[in-house]
């Protein structure tokens, strides 16, 4: 259970974070953490949740050899990532805001259309980035799907 969490769902979906979160932060503060929170979300915790978890994913992936099929990691993320997308879609239908500030700059049409897709398949090949590097140092002990 532990490597398909790790390569299906939490691998692909730390590195999103981290790609994602740095720029919009370095390019507009305001789209991803709005400085209004710092007084409650400082910068040293903000470095912690979205510059540290990449670096530990990465070393995770070197530790032991994974167990699962390619198929089972991409099962647990279509599973995880359509249970976030429509979290996300949900909390904006009855509120009318939306989790991310940036998603509200991109607008509903082009969150639907370019955002959460590209945002998904990000995660699956980042996935599979996580998947190779763990066959690369350890090798490939059974067939994968």
């Amino acid at each position: 259970l532990g490597t398909i969490v790790h390569y299906g769902i939490s691998f692909g979906t730390t590195w999103v974070v981290f790609l994602v979160f740095w720029p919009l932060y370095m390019f507009n503060q305001e789209l991803i953490l709005p400085k209004r929170n710092e007084a409650f979300y400082p910068f040293w915790m903000n470095w912690v949740e979205h510059g540290l978890i990449a670096p530990f994913a990465l070393v995770n992936c070197l530790l032991e050899p994974r167990t699962g099929t390619r198929a089972t990691y991409l099962s647990a993320l279509v599973l995880f990532a359509t249970g976030y997308v429509a979290w996300i879609l949900h909390i904006y239908s009855h509120t009318g805001q939306w989790v991310y500030p940036f998603l509200a700059a991109a607008g509903y049409a082009n969150v639907l259309r370019v955002v959460l897709p590209l945002t998904i398949g990000t995660c699956g090949v980042t996935a599979l980035v996580g998947v190779r590097l763990n066959d690369a140092k350890f090798g490939k002990k059974h067939k994968l799907n």
